[in-house]
């Protein structure tokens, strides 16, 4: 059985929920390969796969923040991208002549696949986008008009796996929006997030994880501002843990007689003993973690609808607290999570949260509909 997996490559987000699931498909013999771009081509390889680089669609940011001026003036360059990725798809999949194809976000594998006649399974929680437009009036216009046009495309899959719970649990909720085709009988289903690590919990008595991902500009600046916050929490006696978000570099450095440590990437998580996440709010850091029944510090820029959405869905939900990346500094920032680790609703609220949310377990949902779209001859 051989599996194309095409993966969004904005950050590695996408690649990382796949790893779980593919991961274990490689060990029952499936041969996995990824098509991707950007950042997530050296993920997708230092996590022992072959990988098919492709060119790179992706935001235009500025000073960590996504600007909607510079995305909509590189749109040609972006749409000429988009159908290169189509071209070098089908050509890799007429190449490769895989059983099945799984898209993590990427409408290009899908249409690749439609035009291969293979089938294809869509992993997706970002539905409907969010445009960072000011005016209420044409933001909601442009949404919707988006929101339609990608759906009729969405549905091309055989099946759409939403890496998300339903509502009222959803944690991207802004984004999970079923239009009329993909409400079709049997053709969606909501697996919970993917890419989760359920089998460590949460200890009160460990660690604050700060965990640096996100866009490549978020990432700069968040890496300053968790260290010197990092610094401050262990001054203050707090054992503290920081990943700058290098999926090249594993070392560690020791700070404040080791109160404070600082990793390069930490690629399990498992024997951190972790009791607070901080992190950008992005959805494959969250699914981590979401079954600990710990709360969040979540920092993300207004710009970013996707990141920002989650953590006022979080906090709504009463298991996050929520700052926006504009004005953070590391005194507030460490101020918030002092504050956090001493509020017992924040942890009650998320103990009950994962109580009911472990029903939804992710990456089995996602291996059987895999198993389960297999061509006929080939699931035994």
């Amino acid at each position: 059985m051989k599996l194309h997996v095409g993966a969004c490559g904005i950050g590695y987000g996408h690649v990382g929920r796949d790893l779980p699931s593919v991961t274990e498909l490689a060990r029952e013999g499936w041969e996995v390969y990824f098509t991707t771009y950007g950042e997530a081509v050296n993920f997708a390889r230092v996590s022992g796969y072959r990988v098919y680089e492709e060119p790179s669609v992706h935001y235009i940011t500025k000073k960590g923040e996504v600007t909607m001026k510079g995305t909509i003036l590189s749109f040609p360059r972006q749409l000429n991208s988009f159908f290169k990725q189509l071209v070098q798809e089908y050509k890799i999949i007429r190449k490769e002549k895989p059983d099945l194809i799984l898209s993590d976000s990427r409408l290009s594998t899908l249409l690749a696949a439609k035009l291969a006649r293979k089938r294809s399974v869509l992993l997706i929680h970002e539905l409907k986008v969010l445009i960072p437009i000011r005016n209420p009036s044409f933001k909601k216009f442009s949404e919707e008009i988006s929101y339609r046009f990608l759906s009729s495309f969405w549905s091309l899959a055989d099946k759409v796996v939403i890496s998300d719970f339903p509502p009222p649990l959803t944690i991207a909720e802004d984004n999970v929006k079923l239009w009329w085709p993909l409400r079709k009988k049997s053709k969606c289903v909501f697996a919970g997030p993917c890419g989760r690590r359920s089998y460590f919990k949460g200890d009160k008595g460990g660690v604050v994880y700060m965990r640096v991902s996100g866009l490549e500009s978020e990432r700069t600046i968040l890496n300053d501002i968790y260290y010197k916050t990092g610094l401050l929490l262990a001054e203050s006696g707090v054992s503290t843990v920081m990943s700058r978000g290098n999926v090249k570099d594993e070392s560690a450095s020791l700070f404040e007689g080791g109160k404070f440590v600082v990793y390069g990437w930490i690629n399990s998580s498992e024997n951190l003993n972790v009791k607070l996440l901080v992190s950008v709010a992005g959805q494959t850091s969250i699914s981590e973690f979401i079954d600990l029944g710990i709360p969040f510090v979540l920092t993300p820029p207004r710009s970013h609808t996707e990141h920002w959405g989650i953590a006022r869905s979080l906090s709504k939900k009463g298991i996050a607290v929520s700052l926006s990346l504009n004005s953070l500094t590391p005194e507030s920032l460490k101020e918030v999570i002092q504050g956090a680790l001493n509020n017992e609703r924040l942890y009650e609220a998320a103990s009950d949260f994962s109580n009911i949310v472990r029903t939804y377990p992710g990456d089995p949902i996602l291996l059987a509909v895999l198993k389960g779209e297999a061509p006929h001859k080939l699931k035994a």
